[in-house]
């Protein structure tokens, strides 16, 4: 998602034929500039390709999907994760280093993850012997959050030793789902309507700032920038206390 048309800097959008016919030359001067190769012959990695110029281009909001249905929901074999990676991870590695060598990454956040995570174990019927496969797990999901403020390097958190379910500093999703607002300049709790005796927002009614994964307050003044009325709290500077609970 791309940081810069929030904070209210505008660029004009490329329509579909635009994009398309320019993709066509960025393609050949990204091949002789850092190497085709690189994202690899796969429909995910001409994605994340497409994804770059999307964003070279000021789209605000680019999401790529793995496969044609659902290959990484495997319950027979788990060991089909290794051919899967093996697909996604140049892609995903030559998609961040392009966006930092333009410039792009420090004002994009990318966030790299499925729909949940994977059990340790597998349950099967008395009739299957062995299996290799794992079932879906919702205690224990992890998460790659690169660019826009986030800081690098860092491992948050950690499962118990059977990788089973999170037991040091857990995140809930409304919390990462507060933390990515944060940084594109929104305080989720003035999000809030009020709507059949309850209220709404895209954090529900929880959801925190996790601080700890920043490298930086995203914006330099105190409040947010389309919130400007929002004070902020002594420890974020930019960001108003009632989202740093």
């Amino acid at each position: 998602m791309n940081r810069q048309a929030v904070s209210g800097s505008e660029r004009p959008l490329p329509g579909d034929a635009e994009v398309a016919q320019q993709s066509s030359h960025s393609v050949a001067g990204i091949h002789a500039e850092h190497g085709r190769a690189r994202y690899g012959d796969s429909d995910f990695g001409r994605g994340c390709l497409m994804a770059l110029r999307l964003v070279e281009r000021g789209v605000r909001m680019v999401q790529i999907y793995f496969g044609n249905g659902q290959p990484w929901d495997n319950h027979d074999d788990i060991q089909i994760h290794r051919r899967l990676a093996s697909q996604a991870d140049p892609a995903i590695a030559a998609l961040l280093e392009d966006l930092k060598s333009r410039g792009l990454l420090a004002e994009t956040v990318v966030i790299i993850g499925g729909e949940f995570g994977r059990t340790p174990s597998v349950e099967v019927s008395g009739l299957v012997p062995v299996q290799n496969g794992r079932d879906h797990n919702n205690h224990d999901y992890s998460l790659l959050l690169a660019g826009g403020g986030f800081k690098g390097g860092t491992t948050y958190g950690s499962t118990d030793d059977f990788g089973f379910k999170a037991v040091d500093k857990p995140v809930h999703a409304h919390d990462i789902h507060a933390t990515v607002l944060h940084l594109l300049g929104l305080d989720h709790t003035r999000l809030t309507y009020r709507h059949s005796g309850r209220d709404f927002r895209l954090t529900d009614v929880e959801g925190r700032v996790i601080h700890d994964i920043l490298a930086r307050p995203p914006w330099p003044s105190a409040g947010y920038p389309l919130l400007k009325s929002a004070p902020a709290c002594a420890r974020c500077r930019s960001t108003p206390a009632s989202a740093c609970a």
